[in-house]
């Protein structure tokens, strides 16, 4: 099969690393995937990946000229994804840089869609926070001194790296918990300040800051 990001260039496949890759490149990718017979068309449903069915030379079960390949949902408070994909060795194999760029960003950005990054989508907003994959209103309009940021593979340096920002004046806290709600982090500081996360290890963390009348809450996911 040929995956064609100008396709399936959704905001978790592609926008989870700092440089998207390019509209119109076209990667060789062997691999099968489940086909369905009806589309997920769900209000809380999101298609991540998806291919054109007039790309390929047998026939699909489902009509129409979109083929589902990968989509999330919000059910009963939880989030979940379907992949079906990575049924084969071809990614770990394969030379292709772009290809390697797309699957490590279609990951990361589902497993960040998970974890659930709340904050503000809208890149017109003094509050944008291109990480976010839950808009939150309240974070567009408000300039925030609080500033959350997760690795990039694109900016050396950075990779295992989580970040955490204080800009504002006064005093601020900055907690983190666990996966059972344990608190592993504890900070009181002063004026501006930058902390990294290094000391955590891989799993789920939910963070919580907070500086002056300005609170800050975010879950995240170090692999």
């Amino acid at each position: 099969m040929y995956v064609e990001p100008a396709v399936i260039g959704t905001d978790l496949a592609m926008n989870s690393d700092s440089t998207p890759v390019a509209a119109g490149t076209v990667m060789k990718w062997n691999d099968e995937w489940y086909t369905y017979d009806q589309t997920p068309v769900a209000p809380d449903t999101k298609l991540l990946w998806t291919t054109k069915t007039t790309d390929h030379s047998f026939t699909f079960v489902l009509p129409g000229t979109v083929q589902p390949m990968a989509w999330a949902r919000t059910t009963n408070g939880g989030r979940f994804v379907l992949n079906s994909m990575y049924h084969t060795n071809d990614l770990i194999q394969s030379t292709d840089p772009a290809l390697k760029k797309f699957s490590d960003g279609a990951l990361l950005g589902t497993m960040r869609w998970v974890a659930g990054y709340t904050g503000c989508t809208d890149p017109s907003k003094p509050g944008y926070n291109p990480q976010a994959t839950h808009n939150d209103p309240k974070a567009c309009d408000a300039a925030t001194t609080i500033d959350v940021r997760t690795p990039s593979r694109d900016v050396p340096g950075e990779a295992g790296r989580v970040r955490v920002s204080f800009t504002g004046a006064g005093e601020h806290t900055l907690d983190v918990y666990d996966s059972r709600g344990r608190k592993v982090l504890s900070i009181r500081g002063d004026g501006p300040h930058e902390y990294g996360l290094d000391q955590l290890g891989p799993g789920m963390y939910h963070l919580r800051a907070r500086s002056g009348a300005e609170s800050f809450n975010r879950s995240f996911l170090i692999l």
